[in-house]
């Protein structure tokens, strides 16, 4: 699973791609506050995935040693 930081947010934000379908990518998108965080299943279009990742809306995270 590939997974993406949101730049740009007050919080901490990810966004997880679950499933790559032949228009987009089902994805999970998880949001972090103090005490919980929320997470929701949606649909992102291909197109939508690489404007966020062009413009660095949406950087992948990386695994650090």
């Amino acid at each position: 699973m590939r997974e993406f930081l949101v730049n740009g947010s007050n919080t901490k934000e990810s966004v997880t791609i679950l499933e790559e379908l032949k228009d987009g990518y089902n994805v999970k998108i998880t949001r972090y506050r103090d005490d919980w965080k929320t997470e929701r299943e949606e649909f992102m279009p291909k197109q939508l995935l690489d404007s966020c990742l062009r413009t660095n809306y949406l950087v992948e995270k990386t695994l650090t040693a």
